[in-house]
């Protein structure tokens, strides 16, 4: 699990894919930089806080050592001084008196465990 960590912190972040043709393709990011890697340590290693999920120009697994980084967007989104790029990018697609179910703009602090 140290070397999955390793690779991790080289990297400095896996995108999460949810497409899954043989393996979702973060796992084969991992085993391509650590021939023992299994999926269940990405896991364990999120549950032991050494690595957390988080949206930055996509869904990715970080680090811990780099969450500090992550603090200044999210206190910007929680304040409304930023908004997520998704609502944005759809915002240009929807009519304006549209409204978004406001537990959605939550999205941006859940984990992909949300969302099984």
């Amino acid at each position: 699990m140290e070397a999955t960590l390793s690779a991790i912190e080289h990297l400095g972040y896996i995108q999460s894919d949810t497409i899954s043709v043989i393996q979702r393709a973060h796992h084969h990011t991992l085993w391509n930089r650590n021939p023992r890697y299994k999926p269940e340590q990405l896991d364990q290693l999120i549950a032991d806080k050494h690595v957390f999920e988080y949206w930055s120009h996509a869904a990715a697994y970080i680090p811990m050592c780099n969450y500090r980084y992550s603090l200044p967007r999210k206190q910007a989104l929680a304040c409304g001084d930023l908004k997520h790029f998704v609502f944005v990018y759809l915002s240009r697609f929807i009519p304006s008196n549209f409204t978004i179910n406001t537990s959605f703009t939550r999205m941006d602090s859940l984990g992909s465990l949300g969302f099984r």
